[in-house]
């Protein structure tokens, strides 16, 4: 069997990573960029409770901040991406922020596959 003879395709949603010093500083101009008004964040406890972040993301985009998530969990479980997809709705999310690691970031992908 020789590899020219299999095809494959991958269909995803777009993801933009941004990492680092200057990674918020990035933020605002991503969220106009995609025209949204309402940027929701997800995350788990660990940073929502330990570091500054989730207030400095809500500074940054000022009334483009629609909200936030903070509990999704290690290996993004079913009831927290459930809790998540509610807590988006409710908050009129057009966009969605990852906040985190692995765990969020595949979470927050399941979230706006659910959220269509």
């Amino acid at each position: 069997m020789t590899l020219d003879t299999h095809t494959f395709r991958a269909v995803g949603f777009p993801l933009r990573l941004h990492a680092g010093k200057n990674a918020l500083g990035q933020l605002e101009s991503e969220v106009k960029r995609q025209k949204s008004k309402r940027a929701f964040v997800i995350c788990g406890k660990t940073v929502a409770s330990k570091t500054d972040l989730l207030g400095r993301i809500q500074n940054e985009l000022g009334p483009l901040y629609a909200g936030a998530f903070d509990g999704m969990d290690k290996d993004s479980s079913w009831p927290a991406v459930e809790a998540a997809v509610a807590a988006a709705r409710a908050a009129g999310a057009d966009l969605l922020i990852a906040l985190g690691g692995g765990s969020v970031i595949v979470g927050t992908r399941v979230v706006a596959i659910l959220l269509g």
